[in-house]
Order: structure tokens, then C-alpha cells, then sequence
């Protein structure tokens, strides 16, 4: 039977939340078997959208425990950037001129590939999937407590605008400062973007995005890095 929610907020966050934990408990089991880049970047991905959902439950909600929820994640995506940076190196190296120098680092990377790969499989392996999947459980339980709260509920919605407003300030703070010749201006930037991006697909069912502007901010991402 279907939860009876009435904020959009708050069912958007229960169903935004429900929806990345089962694509991470996927992509996890793959993972630890075989952590490839395809999957490594869809892992990484999930966990950035359930520590931006977890941030916009701490904002609505006091709850305890989630600030640890949400350091795990963190901890568990850090684990996953040495391996992912080798893996784009892998693929940017296709098609490069096979000298003697390209194919000695070729070689140098597709050992320190999979090194990383077990690194990560012995990570990935001690995520207590088990123990977050019932922190999630807790979490969607007071979400539809909190839904069905009229208070809450007007509440949530003039929350939510607000951090929107807060990220795109700070966007474009980090926009103002950013240099093509400075390489930390421009990941802060990619980095912040990604946030906001994150954010308002959180919001996007109780706030829509156009589709044409959701498309642009992708591509923008991409541009990025």
C-alpha cells in the first residue's frame, strides 16, 4: 500500500533517497566482483545523490545519526577516486600513438589499475550494506511522519527554496573566481555545480526544472570535467 504523504517535499526526498539506495546496494554487490569504470562511476555517482539527499534531510530534520550516514558515504566515494582517476586516464590513453613511452605507462597504469581494483574490492567489501540499509529504513519512517505534518509540510517547501538560492549564490561565487589557468578555481566550481545540480534533483518533483535547462546543466557538468 502506497505511503499517504502530503508535502511533495517530503515524499520527494523518501522516494529520491529510496531510489539511489537500491541502485547503490546494486552497484555495490557488481562492484565488489568487478569494479569497473562503467560501474565505479555509476557507484560514486549514487553515492554524491545520497549524500545530497542526506544534506537536505539534515536541513528539515533533526535526526540522529545522519551526519555518520552521511560520512560513510563521503568516506566510501574518497575510497573510489584513486581508482577512478586511473580509469579515466585508461580510457583517455585509447588511440594514442603506441611509442616507446606510451606504452611503458600504459603498462605502468593497467598494473596500478589493478591494484586499486583489489584495494577497492577489500573496501567495498567491509560496507556494512546491512547496517545503512536500516538507517535508510528509520530515515523513510520519519519522512512519512514528517509528510504528514501540515507545519512540517509549509515548512519543508520554503526550506528547500532557500538552499536552492544559497547553492546558485555560491555557484556563482565559485563562477566569479574561476580561471582556466587555475585547475583548483575550476574543480571548486565543477565541484559546487554538481552540488547545486544534485540539489535540485532532489527538489525537481515538488519544484519542476525545465527539461531544456536539466539538459544544459548535464552538458555544462560534462564540460567541466
Amino acid at each position: 500500500m502506497p505511503h499517504e504523504i502530503h508535502s511533495p517535499v517530503y515524499e520527494a526526498l523518501r522516494l529520491f533517497l529510496g531510489e539511489q539506495w537500491d541502485i547503490y546496494r546494486l552497484l555495490l554487490r557488481v562492484c565488489r566482483k568487478k569494479p569497473g569504470r562503467a560501474v565505479v562511476h555509476g557507484l560514486r555517482t549514487s553515492l554524491r545523490r545520497l549524500g545530497a539527499g542526506l544534506a537536505v534531510l539534515g536541513e528539515l530534520v533533526e535526526l540522529k545519526g545522519v551526519a555518520q550516514l552521511r560520512k560513510e558515504f563521503k568516506a566510501e566515494l574518497h575510497s573510489l577516486r584513486d581508482l577512478r582517476d586511473s580509469q579515466v586516464q585508461q580510457k583517455a590513453m585509447k588511440g594514442q600513438n603506441d611509442s616507446k613511452m606510451i606504452a611503458e605507462f600504459r603498462a605502468s597504469l593497467k598494473k596500478r589499475c589493478r591494484r586499486q581494483q583489489t584495494c577497492a574490492r577489500k573496501r567495498l567489501k567491509r560496507a556494512k550494506a546491512a547496517k545503512l540499509g536500516y538507517c535508510m529504513l528509520k530515515i523513510e519512517e520519519v519522512l512519512v511522519a514528517c509528510g504528514q505534518d501540515a507545519r512540517r509540510s509549509h515548512n519543508a517547501a520554503s526550506q528547500l527554496e532557500h538552499m536552492l538560492e544559497r547553492e546558485f549564490k555560491a555557484l556563482q561565487a565559485c563562477v566569479q573566481h574561476a580561471k582556466a589557468s587555475d585547475p583548483a578555481s575550476m574543480h571548486a566550481t565543477r565541484i559546487q555545480f554538481k552540488k547545486y545540480r544534485y540539489l535540485w534533483q532532489v527538489a525537481e518533483p515538488s519544484i519542476p526544472l525545465p527539461l531544456a535547462v536539466a539538459r544544459r546543466m548535464k552538458t555544462v557538468q560534462t564540460q567541466l570535467g
